[in-house]
């Protein structure tokens, strides 16, 4: 497996409209790695702190990756809220990669806000659970 920023990837954006919350659609760019080294549908999330992230980050994983800003931040629409509204958005992300796009989530990337909130649904969502 090649650990190293001369992957070479295949980027998509993504917006994914958050069910419930009217005005909120939160977006992201899905990386694919090239070759597939992923073992299949793997994927990492990485979310990013309070200032944002540094997309570049993709480039060093082995696996398909998904960054994604959460609500009212960078190009996500709706207003900046809480870290427990951020794991709701992380949920949703989650839900819409695996139900949608058929990805298993491998690895959770978090910085600094994004931990926190990462923290939160690993300790109140079903799935991390599930997925151990």
């Amino acid at each position: 497996m090649k650990w190293s920023s001369d992957i070479l990837l295949s980027r998509s954006s993504f917006v994914i409209p958050r069910p419930g919350v009217a005005g909120v659609r939160l977006t992201g760019v899905l990386e694919h790695v090239i070759p597939d080294h992923s073992a299949g549908r793997r994927l990492a999330l990485i979310i990013h702190g309070a200032v944002g992230y540094n997309k570049l980050l993709a480039r060093c994983l082995p696996l398909h990756s998904f960054c994604f800003d959460c609500r009212g931040n960078h190009e996500s629409s709706g207003q900046t809220s809480s870290v427990l509204t951020e794991a709701a958005d992380l949920q949703v992300v989650y839900d819409y990669m695996t139900m949608k796009l058929g990805y298993i989530i491998d690895l959770i990337v978090a910085h600094s806000r994004g931990a926190i909130s990462s923290f939160i649904w690993i300790c109140t969502s079903p799935d991390a659970e599930r997925n151990g």
